[in-house]
């Protein structure tokens, strides 16, 4: 019973804010919100993340421990990880340093990942 309320908990949180927050912009911000939503950044670097860590933590907390679940969780926190820090070595802003460390710790994190399964 527990694991299942972790789990009403762990999705429905965060969804509940989100919906709040965008209730309260008002026209102007909405708009620069669906802008920025559309960005290539937005949708293959930062959502995959945003999305894989409950997705990872969806895979342990119910009880079943169901690998599979896990292994897309990572794998969408690590494929968004690696699209930013691509992004921060080729956009407009370039911070080669923070890209090329970035990157480092991606494949760190996915060796350290797979070793430890």
């Amino acid at each position: 019973m527990i694991q299942y309320l972790f789990f009403l908990l762990l999705w429905g949180v965060p969804s509940l804010q989100i919906w709040h927050s965008l209730e309260n912009l008002d026209k102007d911000e909405r708009v620069k919100v669906r802008r920025e939503i559309k960005e290539p950044l937005f949708q293959f670097g930062i959502l995959p993340m945003g999305i894989g860590l409950p997705i990872y933590l969806t895979g342990s907390v119910l009880g079943l421990d169901i690998p599979v679940v896990r292994h897309i969780g990572a794998g969408l926190i690590i494929f968004g990880w690696m699209v930013a820090g691509t992004a921060e070595l080729t956009g407009s802003d370039r911070n080669v340093l923070k890209g090329i460390g970035m990157i480092a710790a991606g494949v760190l994190g996915t060796g350290a990942y797979l070793y430890f399964i």
